[in-house]
């Protein structure tokens, strides 16, 4: 008898590893467990040894991975978060861009991080950010802390996978979301390339970055990207616009 149990029980459990079965609780009731069926993850009590596999009394739905919808958090793997609808990692970097315009005078690269740093910790996000901003020496390239890990809006929208993936050229969804979650448009000042290089257009520090981002007036000019948009003018557009002009900046967690 026991040997024939001790068989019974290597066989469910070689049939159930084979075919995915996880043993996960059943949504309806915790007293039994999903295991596969020809339509899917179905509930029953027992987990059978071999087809075919008895009538369930309700869908089982696999755990949602990254990216996959969700309802709540109970709906997504471990270590995913449901934010937005959506499972995202615990680990991520926010992106947004400001609320706020501002003219060319930003008081350089450290006066633009301290901008965004405000209106992150206005909104109650958590860390250090910096914008996505160049002078005339200077770029996110050796700015910012590199990420392996994905860069969302902080309504859970996917911008890219990691830093490569940011700086290739092309974004998942255009940085047009604030720090407090509203939608904005218009450009950035940035001077910066897709790669996160300075894009010093023509040269001249008084016609690409606002005098490395010290002149708000019209006797010079900067470069800037067109929030909102995915393709390579996020960051860069063709041409120089006075420092006068109020535009954003993109913020980014490092």
């Amino acid at each position: 008898m026991k040997a024939l149990f001790l068989c019974a029980f290597l066989v469910s459990f070689v049939c159930c590893t084979m075919m995915g079965c996880e043993g996960v609780p059943c949504p309806d009731n915790d007293d039994k467990i999903c295991h596969p069926n020809f339509t899917g993850l179905v509930c029953n009590e027992a987990v059978p040894s071999r087809p075919p596999f008895p009538a369930s009394d309700a869908t089982c739905q696999p755990l949602g991975g990254v990216r996959d919808t969700c309802a709540e958090e109970a709906d997504c793997v471990e270590e995913l978060l449901c934010t937005a609808g959506v499972c995202i990692p615990t680990q991520t970097r926010i992106v947004f861009v400001t609320e706020g315009t501002y003219t060319g005078d930003l008081g350089g690269l450290t006066g633009a991080d301290a901008i965004c740093q405000a209106e992150a910790d206005a909104a109650g996000l958590t860390g250090l950010f910096k914008a996505w901003i160049s002078d005339s020496q200077t770029g996110p390239a050796s700015r910012f802390v590199p990420s392996q890990y994905p860069y969302v809006l902080v309504n859970g929208s996917w911008v890219a996978d990691d830093w490569t993936d940011l700086t290739d050229g092309y974004l998942e969804s255009g940085i047009s979301v604030t720090a407090t979650g509203t939608y904005a448009a218009g450009y950035a000042w940035t001077n910066t390339l897709t790669d996160g290089d300075p894009h010093n257009w023509t040269g001249d520090p008084q016609l690409d970055n606002c005098l490395d981002w010290t002149i708000g007036g019209d006797e010079a000019g900067g470069q800037t990207g067109i929030v909102g948009v995915t393709d390579p003018w996020w960051t860069f557009d063709i041409g120089s616009v006075a420092c006068s002009r109020l535009y954003r900046l993109y913020c980014m967690q490092q």
